[in-house]
């Protein structure tokens, strides 16, 4: 006989229940897998649409900013330097944008079985990483090609990547919360993500932006994040001011939004 099911409230201090998570992890790897599926079902390049689509916005930037811009790269290959700064900023991009969705998507299971939501989220980041692991191997063979030399830098690249999955899921995480209540960031989300691209140092250097705007672009996480990326492979940049932005940002939002998803979660069958 299998024990029952018990569930009970979270307390006020209490956000989110590790132990109930870790029991749905079967349940958050089956969604991942379903998304991967559903992606390229039916297509006739299939994954490859993962590989096509990111190069052309690659080209596409590595023009406007190196060719019609001048953006200056340093000793580091233009192409080689905007690929480094997407291959971060997709993965951001991506999760923000399926994560915020996730529960108004999954609305028809939501009112009819419970399960612990932060999955819906979560799952976004587990599919998430194909496409992420696809763009590293063709950034791999980039480097190989342009004859990148290893460094000891390259030993912080899971740090960093552990802070690029943490940095998508606390913007995600909130922003499925938030879409919930507000159905308008369904719209201003994609809208943010877009304006975020140039924004954000994925295609320049952060040494390019003006002194008196610095301080401004340090509030947006992923700038440390791309900066500390470039650093630890291609050894260029000075990540350290930025990276410590970005640390204490993505914590400060990672526990704001599992507040407000917590708050969120209590009366989530009533309001999706």
């Amino acid at each position: 006989m299998n024990e029952p099911v018990i569930i009970k409230p979270l307390g006020n201090f209490e956000w989110v229940d590790l132990r109930e998570l870790i029991a749905s992890r079967h349940l958050m790897f089956l969604l991942a897998w379903r998304d991967v599926k559903v992606m390229y079902v039916q297509t006739y390049l299939g994954i490859a649409w993962s590989v096509i689509t990111p190069l052309i916005s690659i080209f596409v930037l590595n023009f406007v900013f190196q060719k019609v811009a001048k953006t200056d790269t340093g000793d580091v290959q233009p192409f080689l330097f905007t690929m480094c700064g997407y291959v971060a900023w997709s993965y951001f991009s991506k999760l923000v944008n399926a994560a915020s969705t996730s529960l108004i998507n999954a609305q028809s299971i939501i009112q009819k079985v419970y399960f612990p939501r932060l999955v819906l989220p979560l799952s976004k980041a587990v599919s998430g990483l194909v496409d992420l692991l696809v763009l590293l191997t063709i950034l791999g063979l980039a480097m190989l090609y342009h004859d990148v030399q290893l460094r000891s830098t390259m030993l912080l690249l899971p740090f960093v990547l552990f802070m690029l999955l943490l940095t998508s899921l606390s913007v995600g995480v909130w922003l499925s919360a938030v879409t919930v209540r507000y159905r308008d960031f369904r719209f201003v989300t994609p809208f943010l993500l877009q304006v975020g691209l140039f924004v954000t140092p994925v295609a320049y250097p952060l040494s390019q932006v003006p002194g008196n705007y610095t301080a401004m672009f340090m509030l947006n996480p992923m700038v440390g994040i791309i900066e500390s990326f470039r650093y630890c492979l291609l050894g260029v940049g000075d990540p350290l001011p930025a990276i410590g932005f970005s640390v204490f940002i993505t914590l400060f939002m990672l526990l704001l939004g599992l507040y407000y998803f917590s708050k969120v979660e209590k009366v989530m069958s009533d309001i999706i």
